[in-house]
Order: C-alpha cells, then sequence, then structure tokens
C-alpha cells in the first residue's frame, strides 16, 4: 500500500530532521560559538534557533499526524500487551518531547528575541545562566528525543 510508504517516509524523515537537528544543536553548533563574544553568539543563537524551532514544530506535527495514522489504535496506551507497553513508553517520551520543545521555545522567545530584534543591545548580568539554561533544555530533549529512538529500537530488536 503506497500511503502508508509514504506516511512511513514522512515519519522518518520528520523523526532524522527533528532529533538530528538537535543533536546537530549539541555537538556542532553552539561548540563552534564559543570563539565569538557573548552578545554575537546570543544573537546568532537567536536567529538559528528561531528558524531550528519552526522546522522542529513542523517535523512534530508530521510526527504526530502520521504516527497516528502508524499506530494501531487497539493498542495505545494498551500496557496489557507487549507492543502496547512499547507504544506507551515511546508516547511518554514524545510528550516529555514536546513540553521541553515548549519550554525551549519559550526561553528563545523570552530571551533570545529581544536581542535578534535590536530590542536590547547588551545582555543582562545574568545571560550565562540563561545559556546554561537554553544548553540544558536543548540537551535535555535531544536525550528525550534518542531515548524514542532506542524505544523503538529496542521493539524492532525484540521481534
Amino acid at each position: 500500500m503506497w500511503y502508508q510508504a509514504i506516511n512511513n517516509v514522512i515519519h522518518l524523515l520528520s523523526s532524522v530532521i527533528w532529533i538530528g537537528g538537535m543533536i546537530y544543536l549539541i555537538f556542532v553548533f553552539l561548540p563552534s560559538l564559543r570563539e565569538i563574544n557573548d552578545f554575537q553568539r546570543a544573537k546568532i543563537i537567536g536567529i538559528a534557533s528561531k528558524k531550528f524551532s519552526l522546522i522542529a514544530w513542523h517535523c512534530i506535527a508530521l510526527l504526530l499526524i502520521t504516527g497516528l495514522i502508524r499506530a494501531p489504535h487497539k493498542l495505545m496506551f494498551n500496557i496489557s500487551v507487549h507492543y502496547g507497553l512499547i507504544l506507551t513508553i515511546k508516547h511518554i517520551f514524545v510528550i516529555l518531547a514536546i513540553i521541553f520543545t515548549i519550554l525551549w521555545s519559550k526561553h528563545i522567545n523570552k530571551y533570545y528575541k529581544p536581542i535578534v530584534k535590536g530590542a536590547q543591545n547588551d545582555l543582562s548580568s545574568d545571560y550565562q545562566q540563561i545559556e546554561i539554561k537554553f544548553k540544558f533544555l536543548s540537551t535535555a530533549n535531544m536525550i528525550i528525543g534518542v531515548a524514542i529512538l532506542l524505544v523503538i529500537l529496542l521493539f524492532n530488536l525484540r521481534f
């Protein structure tokens, strides 16, 4: 059935883009910014994060839609069978990832958006704490995303 194949491709691509983007952010993008001053770093983080946030939310929407189409509805949150338990664990991680993405987006809008728009020409004295929170939210979200992939891998190894 061709529509299932298209649905699977969209689901997998959305996963790769969202989780891969988080991995890139943590291991490549943020470490690369250490060489520039705090204000420029904050401005670049704000610009890049705004763009990635838009992509991430589109991927999340596609994942939710394609996931609902893919999932056997009788097994949704049915922990009495193995597949239902794995699916429930995955969905709990997905909910956590969405919560962390909301917190991450709010953090960007609150602290980085004014810098990007030019409404703020210098950084507050607590900028280091703001950047630490940004890195924490980004890292936590990446770990949850990888956990989702590991749950799927464990399920596939089982069957």
